[in-house]
């Protein structure tokens, strides 16, 4: 499967590093470009060894051309600047956009276990949900398999 893997912290290490482990096509983007590297080490229960990506990118575009799944992972209170951003260039799909800066809308909510990991369905519905910390055990026996569960699920 083609991935685009957008951001540039852990998690979008980590989340590039894994899927391309997993056999996916990554193309990794993140803002600085010229920091992004061509294999990064994954370090798990498996030991330690160098993933080599598919394709790193400048463009944003360029990574997101033709993916069939995107992964863009966040912090809870992301850069407004970056959500515009990438609505301004790939159009805004969505009813409404909000901003929550003080976090007050996201406990009215429900989101409760910050940090929280959800995986986003072809269909752009949420999946599954993840409440607290990535652990090596939840990675393994939940997160992975509710990530290829949405990948092999049809997106209508």
């Amino acid at each position: 499967m083609r991935v685009a893997v957008l951001g540039g912290g852990n998690g979008a290490y980590a989340a590039a590093a894994d899927l391309t482990e997993q056999g996916h096509e990554v193309r990794f983007w993140r803002r600085n470009a010229a920091a992004l590297p061509a294999t990064i080490t994954l370090q798990d229960a498996a030991g330690e060894r160098e993933i080599r990506l598919a394709q790193t990118c400048a463009e944003m575009g360029e990574a997101v051309r033709g993916a069939e799944l995107v992964f863009m992972p966040d912090p809870a209170f992301t850069q407004p600047d970056n959500a515009r951003r990438f609505l301004g260039r790939y159009g805004n799909p969505f009813v409404a956009v909000g901003a929550d800066p003080r976090g007050r809308a996201a406990v009215e909510w429900g989101v409760y276990g910050v940090p929280e990991t959800f995986v986003v369905g072809r269909n752009g519905r949420i999946v599954y949900k993840l409440i607290g910390p990535i652990t090596p055990s939840n990675l393994e026996q939940t997160l992975k398999p509710e990530i290829e569960k949405a990948l092999k699920a049809p997106s209508s």
